[in-house]
């Protein structure tokens, strides 16, 4: 795995934990640093990632696709 599935991995992990029962929910977005990336492409891909996760029904991670 990648390091950003394996990143992704790890925060499905926390965001599906029921933390001390309190019922929270979670949409996470991701993005990966490419070559000739900047750091608002990334912000920005992570965004787009972000509202993906919470169009598609909230609570879920994704991953930026490029």
């Amino acid at each position: 795995l990648s390091d950003v599935h394996g990143n992704a991995t790890a925060l499905e992990a926390v965001r599906s934990a029921n933390i001390a029962g309190l019922g929270l929910t979670v949409s996470i977005g991701i993005s990966e640093r490419r070559a000739g990336s900047t750091l608002e492409s990334l912000i920005g891909m992570a965004d787009v990632a972000l509202y993906q996760a919470k169009t598609a029904g909230r609570n879920r991670t994704e991953i930026a696709q490029e």
